[in-house]
């Protein structure tokens, strides 16, 4: 006898023991303050139909073993809710919620896509797309460049010339450079053969990073994530492969602190003189040469000896 399940086009939220059978497409941990450290996933089924599925923090550890990217699964015993807010990862009206006792086991392999929803260009462009919801794109890059910081009004903003653009969102987006998916083989076949060559018009370094080598070279030290970091009672040396999105200008001219991040958090390290150079291919000097300014001000004051015991 078939085993019966529900296909995701089906689901209303007026009942909770429902089993599907679906591909895990995507799934990311997500931090808010309110719920705090959730699973998130995308789900597919072999109707091509996509859900959002959410794992509280108190079902994670038991779920997150059994909710791999690109394994099929059945899953038992959950609630809905209505897909609601900003960023949405699919169009389906509703989200899939796990319950303390919502099981899940494993199912056979149906099929190899990732289920793509390609939304076309075009589309984009004449603003027909919803855009509370986040979209699959597929193309050809033929441009690399950088986004520039503008201050309107004292905010900061991201210039892109009232060019619409296409943005990552969070842990959610993933970027996928010539898979060996049917898709992409068929936009390749579809590209003109005109010759388009990548070009990258960019910022470049005023020098290269001159790390410390021998006994300090960085490949002694073990790499940590920010989180890890941030966790560790123990005092030692360690590397970290993050991004520096922000400088803190508020401190003297000898030091640097810059707001760095990874996927796992953010945090903000101190680099003197020396190491910032390297870094960020600036001076501290350079950098902070306003609230250098602002020290030197200091010493325009007299400074006045304290007495000592035996004077008058």
């Amino acid at each position: 006898m078939a085993v019966s399940f529900a296909f995701l086009r089906d689901l209303h939220p007026y009942k909770t023991n429902w089993r599907v059978q679906v591909k895990i497409l995507q799934s990311w941990h997500q931090y808010t303050p309110k719920a705090g450290e959730t699973l998130e996933c995308i789900l597919a089924d072999s109707t091509d139909t996509n859900i959002h599925a959410s794992v509280k923090k108190d079902l994670v550890i038991r779920h997150e073993n059994q909710l791999l990217e690109g394994q099929w699964r059945f899953i038992e015993t959950f609630s809905l809710t209505n897909a609601a807010g900003y960023f949405r990862p699919t169009g389906h009206v509703y989200k899939i919620n796990f319950l303390n006792g919502t099981n899940v086991r494993a199912s056979d392999n149906v099929c190899e896509s990732i289920f793509l929803s390609l939304s076309k260009f075009p589309k984009i462009l004449a603003h027909e797309v919803n855009t509370s919801i986040l979209v699959d794109v597929i193309g050809q890059v033929v441009n690399v460049g950088d986004v520039e910081d503008l201050d309107v009004d004292n905010k900061p903003i991201k210039e892109f010339k009232d060019i619409i653009c296409v943005a990552n969102s969070f842990d959610v987006t993933q970027l996928r450079l010539n898979p060996e998916v049917a898709e992409i083989q068929t936009f390749v076949e579809s590209i003109p053969k005109d010759g388009l060559m990548l070009t990258f018009r960019g910022s470049k370094p005023k020098r290269s990073a001159n790390f410390p080598r021998g006994p300090e070279n960085l490949l002694a030290f073990e790499q940590k994530t920010i989180r890890e970091l941030k966790d560790s009672f123990e005092v030692g040396k360690a590397k970290i492969l993050c991004t520096i999105y922000g400088v803190d200008t508020d401190w003297s001219w000898y030091k640097l602190h810059v707001k760095v991040m990874d996927n796992t958090g953010e945090t903000k390290l101190m680099l003197f003189d020396t190491t910032a150079a390297d870094v960020v291919s600036e001076s501290a000097y350079t950098v902070l040469n306003g609230s250098y300014d602002e020290v030197l001000i200091e010493s325009h004051y007299p400074l006045r000896r304290l007495p000592k015991a035996e004077d008058p």
